[in-house]
Parts: C-alpha cells; sequence; structure tokens
C-alpha cells in the first residue's frame, strides 16, 4: 500500500513496516516546517524478508543520516551513554512500591533541530539493531554509513528500543480504554456460557507427576498412593490386581515414554482426559484378550477406567489449577463481572493497576449514563465520517468507484445497526409505554412547548419494605401481644406482621412485603398495635409514623420514631426498617435541589428533581412532592446550556432572596435562566454531568479560574484526573477521538495479545476464548466496526503464526473461520448478508490458503507426532477436512480439479508412511538409510513393530480417516511396500524357515483381520513371497516324519505304555503338529489352502497306515516265533500292538479328517475301515494263536473214534493224556492277562471271539463224528471242555446270549443224543 504524509497528524497505517515521529505540536515555528516539509510516499514491505521495494525518493533517508550525525557532533557521547546506563541501572533496581517512575530512554533533542519526520524501523524483538542496520543498507534505506560510523550499536538500540517500547505502551493504553469502554457499556454482545467444565493442560509438571504416581501403583506402595490419590475400596483392590498392573505397566513403557506424547505435554497440547481416552482403548484390548465374558469384561474395564482416571487426576491435586485448586477466573468459563474483566485485560495488555484506575476516573467507566453517551458520540462522529465531512482512511481496495460507494454504504448500515442496538439497550426496562393516547398541550418551562400525554410522564416503580426489629419500646406495650402494620398512604394493600410478644422493650418481626407505586416519593404508614382480645374491642395503637422513601440504587435502612399521633413527639418505640425503590430505567437521576428560575419556578425552594429520558435524545426536568403520581412542573432540556455558577452573589444580583452555603449551576437558555444550589462540589459535579449528556451540549463546563490552585484541583481534578493523566501519560489517550482510531489494527493486536494470554493459562485451549474473553471480542467487533471477514482473516493469521511456533491450536476453529472466508469471497453469503469483497481480502485469503495446505501437509505428514494415539480427538478429522477444503480452491484452475484433494491426500499419505517407516525402523537400533540387509531375527522383530504401529493406526486413527479410507489404505500399502523391500532382501541372504514361517504368520494375521487389506495388493505380495517356504517346510516335515517314524519301529521295545507304544505316540504328535501347523497357517486363498489340506492329510493317512501295517507285521512275527501250548501265556507285546491298534483307530479322524468339513470325507471313511480291518486281522491272528492249544487238544481226543483192524488197536495202544484240566488253566490264565493289559474298547469283542473260536473248533470236530456215535471218554471231555469254557468266559460278565451261541447250543445238543442213545443201548443190553 502506498500512503501520503501530508500533515503531521497523519499515521502510517496498519501493514506498514515504519511509523512516524513527529515533533511536538505547540510550536509554531515547527508547525510552519511541519506544513513545508516534503512528502515521502513509503511502500509497506517486510524488514524480516531478503529483499523489498526501494524508496521512491531519498530525502527523508537524508534527513536520517544528518539526525544522527548532529546529535553525534552536538552531544558527548560518553558521558550520555553512562547517564543512559545509570538511569537504567536504576530503574531496574528500584522496587515497584517506589513511587519515583522509570525514566525512558531516548535521544535528546535540540530546540533548533530541523523538524521533520524520522522514519524508524521496527525491529522484532530480540534482533540486534545492527542487523536491522545492515537490512536498511540493502534496501536502499541510507546510502553511507561513513558520515555515522562512531554511532555505536548499543546507542542506535537505546533510540529504536525507546521509541518502540513508548509506542508499545502507548498503543496498549489506547487499546485498553476501547476494551475498558467495551466491557463498561456493551450494547451489542451476548454472554454465552460453556456447555462443558474446562479441562486442565497436562504441562510437564503434571506430567511427572502422573509418572510418579503411576509409579507408585507398580511398586506396590500403598502408602505412598494413599497419601497422593483416594481411593474407593474395590478401586484399591483394582491398583493391587495383577492384570491392571500388567496393563498399566505396558501403557507406561509404550504410552508415557513416547517422545511424541512428552512433546505434546510440553506444548500444551494434551489434557488428563487424553491420558484416559488412551488408556480406556488399551484396557479394552486387553481385557478381550484375557476375558472371554462379555459382561465381566465391561464392569472390569469400567473399574479399570475409573481407578486410572482417579490416579492421573488426583495425582496433581497439589499443583496449581489442579482439582483441588480452582482455576483462574478468567479460564474456569463462567461469567465474569466487569471487575474481574478489567483485571483480565489488564494482565493480557501489561496495564498496570494505577493506570486502569486513573483511565477509570477519568474516563468515567463506572457510570453507565456516561459510556452511553461516548457510545453515542463515537457513532455521530463516524456517522459523519462516512457521510462526507471526513475523508475515512479504510485502507480498503477496491476495483472502481461504484465498489467504494457500496462498502461505503455497507459501513453507514453497521453505524445504523449500532445506533438501534444502542437505543434498545438505553430504552429497555425504562417502563415508558408509548400508546395512542389523546394528546394534550403540557406546557413547557424553557425552549417552547411539547406536547406529550400524563402517560408519557407516568413511572412505575416497586418498593420493597422490610420491618426487622422494634426497640425501646415504651411501659404500657411491655406486656401484651403487639403486631406492626404497613401500609402505602393511599391505603392500598396494607401488610401486618405476625404477633410478638415483647421481651424486655424488643420485638423482631423479620418481615417484608412488596408494593407498585407511580410516585417518585411515596410515603409508607407504620402502625404499632397492640392486640385485643375481646370480642368487640378493636386493635390498640400504640404508634405510628410516615415514612417517605426516594429511589435508590441500594437497599436503605432506617430507623423510625414511632409516636402516639402526629402533634405530640414523644417516641414510643423505634422501628428499624430497610426500604428500597427501585428506580425506574428512563429515570437518570433524582435528588432535592435549591431552585429558583427568571420565568419559572421563581421561588428560591428546596424541589425533588427528576431527570427522565423520553427518547434517545429527548430529557426533562421534573419536580414532585410526597405522594405525587404526576409531575408538578417541568423543564424540557432541549436548547438549554449548563454551567457553574461562580458564587452565591449571582443570586442576590438576580433577584433571589436566598442564602445557599453550598453550590451552584444554572441552565441557560434563550428565555432566561434557572438557578440550582447543591449540598456541596460533588452532588453538583453529578448533575452537572447528567445534564450535559442530556442537553448533548458540545461546551464542557469549567469551573471559573480566580480560587487558589488547590481549589481548582478539588472542583476539576477530582473527577477529571487530569493531573494523574499527565502524570501517567494518559491524556493524549484519553483526548484521542475513537472515530479515528483504526479499529482493525486495534483489533489484530488485541487478539494477538489475549490468544497468547490464552495459551499460557493452565485450561486445556488449544486458543479457544473464554466465554468472557469471546464476549468481549465480539462487543469490541461489533463496536467499532470490524468486518467478520477482517476478524476471520486476521484470527486465521495469527492462528497460523503460533501454530507455526508449536503452540497448539484446535483446528476446528481453523475450519471455521476459512468456511466463512471462503464463503465470503465466494459470494455465497444470502442475499440479505451479503456484504462487499475488497481485493486484500481475496489476496490474503489465497495466501492464507496456501500457508494452511503447506501447513497441513506437514502435520499430516508426521501425523503420528502431531497426534500422538489419534489425541486430542477429532482434531486430525478435522484437519483433513480442512485440507479437502484448502486444496479444492487452491487447485481449482487445474484440469483435473475435482480429483486434486484426494490424489494430494494420497501423496501426502505415502510421505507420512516413509516418515513412520523409519520411526518404526529406528526402534531396531538400525539405520534406515544402511545398505547392508537385516537378519530374518532382526526382520521379524521389525515385523512386529510394523504389525504394532499398524494396531495403533486401527485403533486410534481410524475413525478420523473413516471418509478417507482410499487414503488410509494408501498410507497403509506405502509403509508394506517399503518393508517388503526389506523383508525380500533378508530372506534372499538368510534361509531360517522357522523365522520366516513365524514372520508370515504375525504378518498373515494382521491382513487377515483388516477387510480391506485382506487378499489385496500387498496381501498377495506377501503370499507370493512365502509360498515356496510353505511348500518346503511341508515337504521337508513329511520326509522327517517318514524317516522318524521308520527308525521309531525298528527300535520299539514294545513296552506296555497307556495307550500305545511310544514310536506310534511320537508319530501322533508330529502328525497333530504337522496338523495344527496347517491350520494356524490360515492361508487366505482358498485354492492354496485346500490343497496344503489335502496334502496334510495325505501325509498322516499314509503315516497311520503305515504305523498299524507295521503293528502287525510285528504282531505276526512275534506270535509265530513262540510255541503255543498249555502253559502258553499271552506276551505283553501283543497286548501293546493291540493297544496302539486300537489307539490308531480312534485317533484316525482325529487327525486324518479335515478340520473346515463337517462330516468325514469318502477318503477319512476309508482310512478308518483299514485301520478297522487291520484291528480285526491283528485279533484274528491273536486269537487263532490261542486256539491251538484246544485244536491239538481235540486231536488228541479223535483216538477214540472207533476204526477196523490193526489201526483201531495200535491208537488204542498209543500212550495219550488228554490235558482237560491244563486247558481250563490256560483259558483262565489268559482270560486274566487280556483284561489286565487289553483296553477297555476291544475287551469285550476279543472275548466274544475267542469264545466263538473255541466252540466253532468243538462244533466243527462234533460234525465230523456224525455218522458214528462218540465213546463215553469223548463225551465226558468234550462235555468237561465245554463246561470250563462257559464257566471261564461266563465270570467276564458276557451276555446269556453270547454264551448260549448257536455253536453252544448244537454241542449241548449232540452231547444230549449221545448221551440218550448211551442209554438206550445200556437198556437193550440189560
Amino acid at each position: 500500500m502506498i500512503y501520503d504524509r501530508e500533515d503531521s497528524d497523519s499515521e502510517v497505517e496498519e501493514g506498514s513496516s515504519f511509523f512516524a515521529i513527529p515533533r511536538p505540536r505547540d510550536h509554531p515555528a515547527r508547525q510552519q516546517q511541519r506544513s513545508s516539509a516534503p512528502v515521502v510516499k513509503v511502500e509497506s514491505y517486510d524488514l524480516g524478508s531478503d529483499s523489498g521495494p526501494e524508496l521512491q525518493s531519498h530525502p527523508q533517508r537524508d534527513s536520517l543520516t544528518s539526525f544522527l550525525v548532529s546529535k553525534r557532533r552536538s552531544l558527548d557521547w560518553g558521558e550520555r551513554k553512562d547517564s543512559l546506563e545509570g538511569s537504567y541501572q536504576s530503574s531496574r533496581s528500584s522496587t515497584p512500591s517506589s513511587p519515583r517512575e522509570p525514566r525512558e530512554l531516548s535521544l535528546p533533542r535540540e530546540d533548533n533541530a530541523k523538524d521533520e519526520f524520522i522514519l524508524v524501523a521496527r525491529p522484532a524483538m530480540g534482533r540486534r539493531v545492527s542487523d536491522v542496520a545492515s537490512e536498511w543498507d540493502t534496501l536502499g534505506i541510507a546510502q553511507s554509513y561513513d558520515d555515522v560510523s562512531s554511532v555505536s550499536d548499543s546507542e542506535l538500540a537505546a533510540v529504536s528500543g525507546s521509541e518502540t517500547a513508548k509506542r508499545e505502551s502507548f498503543e496498549n493504553k489506547q487499546l485498553y480504554l476501547m476494551v475498558a469502554r467495551c466491557v463498561a457499556y456493551p450494547f451489542n454482545a451476548k454472554h454465552q456460557l460453556e456447555t462443558s467444565p474446562p479441562k486442565l493442560k497436562l504441562n510437564m509438571e503434571r506430567f511427572r507427576q502422573v509418572c510418579h504416581v503411576l509409579q507408585l501403583c507398580l511398586d506396590r506402595e500403598p502408602e505412598a498412593i494413599r497419601q497422593e490419590v483416594i481411593l474407593s475400596h474395590s478401586e484399591t483392590k483394582c491398583s493391587r490386581n495383577e492384570k491392571f498392573l500388567n496393563c498399566l505397566q505396558w501403557y507406561i513403557d509404550n504410552v508415557m515414554q513416547r517422545d511424541d506424547v512428552i512433546s505434546a505435554c510440553h506444548t500444551g497440547g494434551f489434557s488428563i482426559r487424553e491420558l484416559d481416552a488412551i488408556f480406556k482403548v488399551l484396557a479394552t484390548k486387553h481385557l478381550s484378550y484375557t476375558t472371554p465374558d462379555r459382561q465381566l469384561d465391561s464392569v472390569v474395564l469400567q473399574l479399570w477406567c475409573s481407578t486410572f482416571r482417579k490416579l492421573v487426576e488426583q495425582s496433581s491435586r497439589s499443583l496449581p489449577g489442579s482439582p483441588n485448586s480452582p482455576l483462574s477466573p478468567s479460564s474456569s468459563g463462567t461469567v465474569l463481572s466487569q471487575d474481574r474483566l478489567y483485571r483480565l485485560f489488564q494482565n493480557v495488555l501489561k496495564i498496570r493497576s494505577i493506570e486502569h484506575q486513573v483511565l477509570y476516573r477519568a474516563c468515567q467507566l463506572g457510570n453507565v449514563e456516561e459510556q452511553e453517551a461516548v457510545a453515542r458520540r463515537e457513532l455521530q462522529k463516524r456517522k459523519k465520517l462516512l457521510e462526507g465531512e471526513y475523508s475515512p482512511r479504510t485502507g480498503a481496495k477496491f476495483g472502481n468507484r461504484q465498489m467504494g460507494e457500496i462498502f461505503k454504504e455497507e459501513q453507514l448500515k453497521m453505524v445504523r445497526q449500532l445506533t438501534i442496538n444502542l437505543d434498545q439497550l438505553s430504552l429497555s426496562g425504562t417502563g415508558l409505554s408509548f400508546y395512542p393516547h389523546r394528546k394534550k398541550k403540557v406546557p413547557d418551562s424553557g425552549a417552547g412547548s411539547i406536547t406529550l400525554t400524563k402517560h408519557d410522564l407516568q413511572l412505575h416503580m416497586k418498593a420493597k419494605v422490610t420491618i426487622h426489629d422494634l426497640t425501646q419500646l415504651a411501659t404500657e406495650g411491655k406486656t401484651h401481644a403487639i403486631f406492626c402494620v404497613f401500609e402505602m398512604v393511599d391505603g392500598s394493600d396494607p401488610r401486618r406482621t405476625q404477633t410478638v410478644l415483647p421481651e424486655y422493650g424488643s420485638a423482631n418481626f423479620g418481615e417484608a412485603g412488596e408494593f407498585w407505586t407511580n410516585s417518585p416519593l411515596p410515603q409508607i404508614k407504620f402502625t404499632l398495635r397492640q392486640e385485643s382480645h375481646g370480642f368487640l374491642s378493636g386493635d390498640k395503637i400504640i404508634g405510628k409514623k410516615v415514612y417517605t422513601a426516594m429511589p435508590t440504587s441500594t437497599e436503605v435502612t432506617d430507623y423510625v420514631d414511632l409516636v402516639r399521633h402526629d402533634k405530640d413527639t414523644t417516641v414510643i418505640a423505634k422501628l428499624k426498617i430497610s426500604v428500597f425503590l427501585e428506580r425506574p430505567g428512563n429515570m437518570r437521576k433524582c435528588g432535592f435541589l435549591n431552585c429558583a428560575g427568571d420565568y419559572i419556578l421563581q421561588q428560591w425552594k428546596r424541589r425533588f428533581f427528576t431527570l427522565m429520558q423520553l427518547s434517545q435524545y429527548k430529557f426533562i426536568l421534573c419536580t414532585y412532592q410526597p405522594k405525587d403520581t404526576h409531575p408538578r412542573d417541568n423543564i424540557l432540556l432541549e436548547g438549554f446550556t449548563i454551567d457553574y455558577v461562580e458564587s452565591a452573589g449571582v443570586l442576590e444580583e438576580a433577584g433571589f432572596d436566598a442564602d445557599h452555603q453550598g453550590s451552584l449551576f444554572m441552565l441557560v437558555s434563550e428565555a432566561g435562566r434557572i438557578y440550582f444550589g447543591c449540598r456541596d462540589d460533588l452532588e453538583r459535579e453529578s448533575w452537572v454531568q447528567w445534564i450535559v449528556r442530556a442537553t448533548g451540549q458540545s461546551y464542557q463546563p469549567t469551573i471559573t479560574k480566580g480560587g487558589s490552585a488547590e481549589e481548582e484541583k478539588k472542583a476539576t481534578g477530582a473527577s477529571s484526573g487530569s493531573y494523574d493523566l499527565d502524570r501517567y501519560g494518559l491524556s493524549e489517550v484519553v483526548n484521542i477521538d475513537p472515530a479515528t482510531i483504526d479499529a482493525n489494527k486495534m483489533f489484530t493486536k488485541l487478539f494477538q495479545k489475549t490468544l497468547k494470554y490464552r495459551l499460557s493459562e493452565d485450561v486445556f485451549s488449544r486458543g479457544l476464548f473464554s466465554p468472557s474473553q469471546m464476549y468481549v471480542m465480539d462487543e469490541f467487533c461489533a463496536r467499532y466496526s470490524v468486518r467478520d471477514s477482517f476478524r476471520h482473516l486476521t484470527c486465521l493469521k495469527t492462528w497460523l503464526d503460533f501454530e507455526e511456533q508449536g503452540e497448539p491450536i484446535w483446528p476446528v476453529m481453523l475450519l471455521s473461520s476459512f468456511r466463512f472466508c471462503q464463503m465470503h469471497v465466494g459470494g455465497m453469503h444470502p442475499p440479505e448478508r451479503a456484504v462487499i469483497v475488497t481485493e486484500d481480502e481475496q489476496s490474503a485469503l489465497i495466501e492464507i490458503s496456501h500457508r494452511i495446505e503447506e501447513f497441513i501437509t506437514r502435520k499430516i505428514t508426521n501425523f503420528r507426532t502431531c497426534f500422538p494415539f489419534g489425541c486430542p480427538k477429532d482434531d486430525l478429522k478435522v484437519t483433513i477436512k480442512l485440507f479437502n477444503l484448502v486444496a479444492t480452491i487452491n487447485h481449482s484452475g487445474t484440469s483435473d480439479h475435482d480429483n486434486a484433494p484426494m490424489k494430494l491426500l494420497n501423496i501426502t499419505m505415502e510421505r507420512a508412511a516413509l516418515t513412520n517407516y523409519k520411526q518404526v525402523f529406528g526402534q531396531l537400533g538400525v539405520d534406515p538409510d544402511e545398505v547392508t540387509p537385516l537378519s530374518m531375527a532382526k526382520v521379524f522383530e521389525l515385523a512386529q513393530y510394523c504389525v504394532e504401529f499398524m494396531y495403533e493406526l486401527h485403533d486410534f486413527y481410524w475413525e478420523d480417516f473413516t471418509q478417507v479410507a482410499s487414503m488410509f489404505v494408501s498410507h497403509v500399502e506405502a509403509f508394506w511396500s517399503f518393508f517388503l523391500v526389506d523383508i525380500r532382501e533378508a530372506m534372499q541372504a538368510d534361509s531360517d524357515t522357522v523365522t520366516k514361517l513365524q514372520l508370515f504368520h504375525i504378518i498373515n494375521q494382521y491382513f487377515s483381520s483388516q477387510p480391506t487389506m485382506k487378499l489385496g495388493k500387498f496381501h498377495h505380495s506377501f503370499l507370493e513371497l512365502f509360498t515356496p517356504v510353505v511348500v518346503q517346510y511341508v515337504e521337508g516335515l513329511e520326509a522327517d516324519l517318514r524317516d522318524d517314524l521308520i527308525k521309531s519301529f525298528m527300535t520299539e521295545s514294545w513296552m506296555p505304555v497307556s495307550g500305545c507304544c511310544a514310536a506310534v505316540e511320537g508319530a501322533l504328535k508330529a502328525m497333530a503338529s504337522l496338523k495344527r501347523f496347517s491350520v494356524e497357517l490360515a492361508w487366505p486363498e482358498d485354492v492354496f489352502a485346500a490343497h496344503m489340506q489335502k496334502r496334510v492329510l495325505s501325509i498322516c493317512t499314509d503315516r497311520f497306515q503305515e504305523a498299524a501295517d507295521y503293528t502287525v507285521k510285528q504282531l505276526k512275527g512275534l506270535l509265530s516265533s513262540v510255541s503255543v501250548g498249555m502253559n502258553f501265556r499271552i506276551p505283553p507285546e501283543v497286548f501293546s500292538m493291540l493297544n496302539t491298534l486300537v489307539y490308531l483307530n480312534a485317533h484316525v479322524l482325529e487327525v486324518c479328517a479335515s478340520h473346515r468339513a463337517p462330516e468325514p470325507s469318502p477318503s477319512d471313511m476309508s482310512v478308518e475301515e483299514h485301520l478297522s480291518s487291520v484291528l480285526q486281522s491283528a485279533v484274528t491272528i491273536v486269537i487263532d494263536t490261542l486256539c491251538n492249544p484246544l485244536a491239538s487238544l481235540l486231536k488228541k481226543l479223535a483216538k477214540y473214534d472207533p476204526s477196523d483192524g490193526i489201526f483201531a488197536t495200535l491208537k488204542m495202544l498209543l500212550p495219550t493224556s488228554i490235558p482237560v484240566s491244563g486247558y481250563g488253566n490256560f483259558v483262565t490264565s489268559n482270560l486274566t492277562g487280556v483284561s489286565d493289559h487289553l483296553v477297555s474298547t476291544i475287551f469285550s469283542n476279543f472275548l466274544v471271539n475267542w469264545y466263538e473260536c473255541q466252540l466253532h473248533l468243538v462244533n466243527q470236530w462234533l460234525n465230523k463224528r456224525l455218522a458214528f456215535s462218540l465213546r463215553a471218554e469223548q463225551q465226558q471231555i468234550i462235555s468237561t471242555l465245554l463246561k470250563a469254557i462257559r464257566e471261564s468266559f461266563g465270570s467276564y460278565d458276557l451276555p446269556s446270549e453270547q454264551l448260549e451261541s448257536d455253536s453252544y447250543l448244537a454241542i449241548e445238543d449232540r452231547l444230549r443224543i449221545e448221551k440218550s442213545r448211551v442209554d438206550l443201548l445200556s437198556v437193550d443190553k440189560s
């Protein structure tokens, strides 16, 4: 912007990097020099930039050089430097209570110095002035420093620093006065209460205290914990629970010790609730692994969270701002009173209390009516400025003149709205009611007359009367019950107190009543009565009194002397009362004054006056007598001027016979004068100030000089504080016209300082103002017409500046303000709210949008650091929304502007993936840029870190990315792509298959648990990478299992074990491990998973069959190598083999069946049938072996068969013994072995088969001898064998159906027939 410095009163507008230091204004010669000073055009630029524009002319630069040279030559700078340092040290060492003010460091001035403006650059705080001087040289401000080379840096710094400090102090005071006027008389903004209590900021001190208490809990020190926090019984037990402590230990190691969490606490970006929210998520996850019962899970989770919350919240109770130490009033979220608001902004703007007191008195900030008048004058002046009497310097740029006129009309509309607001506030609650009554002429005392109705001046007030107690009661009323009646004199609605019995001449009533009256001087009648118990007698009046009340701002307590009657002055009792007559809103002031006029109220008399406001600019003085509801006389103040009266002699000169000892003032109009007398100067000052505001006169009355300085100071300085204003340098601040102040510049300064103060408070605000601070901001912007667009643009700039400095700012505020600015510049406001858009606003929005995009890009790239564990909640989500909005505006001119935001977000998230991968990689303690491939152990550790990071993303960040899920997937895929490179290099360099499979397990488990990532691009990449590893591992397991099975059977001792032999037990464990591997592998692809399952089942089936076949083979070999006789007993190895086969048959479906199929497959059935047949064949082999002795016995019994010839004789002669009893022992002994060693699953089947096999041999032997009869010996032996077999097997609880089988019945029938035949033969012989 280009500014012309045409006069001495002009100031540099906001945005310029220079300010002018004019010479004193009271010197005529200097004014002449000032008027002839050359005009310099200065273009604003930033001193902090690398380059800037050149000045249009150089005379000012030459004047600066000549000024410094003249000062250097005219003074001894060595002495000056010593004096400056001495004064500075003395000011530094002086205490705050010292009445001596610190000196201001500035260059001495010469009276004959050339009067011109000196342009002094404003350096940033903390910068060396030599650096600024070098920048001046670069920018062309100073051509050469040869003439001023002797001026040191410290001297130049003293000049610049002193002037900058002065200017800063002046602007702060000026700004504070503007804010104080907003606080004193707000008529635009409304208070807003916070919906939730403010949260404490978790600073480093509280963070350390929290860590200390949590560590005490882990160290199991209940006494130390009890000193820090107060826990309930259940919470105390929870704090000692092992699972809770494990979760707490993990929380401390992985959350509290994170650098990003510590950094957030250091900058104030965390509150205690954030720690609680993180713990709740982690506790929920921890309990989901340990507690399957959901109901119990929720109960335990609630107890854990409450315990942790108390540990955290109460841990810092002894620190400032803790729950037991209340927040400061400015940060507590409550509505502050005016005094607290003053104190708040004194702290914000660094205003001393004495300066506030001086301004408060001088500007009458406590006087509501004065502040209303000040606001009215401000609006009138601004309206004149806008209407063309003055040239407003708004600083706005427009493309054409028509736009400027529209902008001017917009400003006028704002002023008109402010005027309406002021009128509504000034007339609200006044009790005025303007109804269309019939008009009548009311004579006026001054300038003409005004048409009013009596209803326009009618008052309606509420009087509250309280009777406290009665004292000093006369003797006659001490023995009777008394009560008091109080009422208005007009007799409306009398009130009676309760009846009391006085004690020692005193009585306590303590009752109140309310009345409504239309008189400003109502009379209240108090009557003390004695209660009468007679039926016809009335209550006796003891005393009475009439009390006249006046409108007041507070309740007035007084004692009323009760007398018998009006003519008797004897006091019966004293009645203590309190009266509060509420002053109506349209009554600005009231009181008793002595008054007399030339043409009205011509008798000097004491009268009761009220100053009434009829409208915004209409005021009237009315006189009343007690009980009057309408004024007796009135003086319309329009056309009057008020002034002080020097002495009481004026009354005598005017012809009034009055001897007034107080202070006087008068009203002057064309009709004449009216004199008023007050008790003292203070009362007169109050009336004068009020009537000055009512008349609206520009002339300010002053005391006529003639008295002493002390009297003048007492008369004028007591209220205006001119002496204090001059002493503290506030005269210029008070006298400056608010309409000429650059409100935009002041608002910028106010917002910056308030935001800085807000961020320094203990409350967790992130820049969000408290309701009181926001209330003052709203009132400031409304009162001084700060446009909403400028306000939001200023807020955005300031918030971004603070964010770049590391201060946390709530992104919701950024989003809201940027949306407003976007709608404003884009013209998207409703027609009734349409406002003009300036070129500066357009350019500022473009600049801010680019800054926001760059800033958010950095935050999203480092979102894990900027938003630790997704906290504060929803901040990242709002930040992403703001980025979409900003990117849409910044890239609206591109060809693919619709997809530009998403593309930028995807690119940003890919950068974030690289940043996060480097952070995770750094946990290994290995340089991420190292070229050497990692070992599989390091890669496995890295995979664990990566999976933990991914679960952290899903647990804490997924909700923030729900609106842009593709961006989240882009980040995850980019992250895994970096890991895929490292894992490929490691797998090529290392052949550790087990570690590879463990690595695949944790990676595949993560991908399978995420619906958006399962069987995605990178999941397939990992599957392709690990497919050969899995196949190779399964093939190796198959070969190892086959070799181990063969070796085990070769060395098997077949010693009896529980269930099966050692070889088969080891093979089954290996097969179960192989199957468990196939299940836990959880290969997500169905085709390969089915193939792997089929392959594993095939391996298990083959091993089962091999084990069963080898067992039977061993069984045959063992039984074939032993001789079977009556002394034969089944070897234990045989039982172990049979048990092994039974065990294999029982576990065939468990190992060889598919875990996915609900029913056995045909292949599973074939394996089971094969094992069943193998088991049956083994049983048959054993039973056949056990039946060999019986077959041998039957073979010997065949010698008794009948035969012819010599062979029969020879068979009978052979010496053969048939051990029938030995066979019975054989059966019994082997049955005992079978019952002791054979498993119960096959025991009954084995007995039945053996029993049937023996009967089958006997029956078969008998069937071969059907052609001839058995000999008696044969019958006897067969019968004995049958009985022994039945008895042996019957003792094992075989069912009778199985014992008496067909074979058994056939043998019995044959033996019965043979016996019958023998009996018949014996009968025939006989």
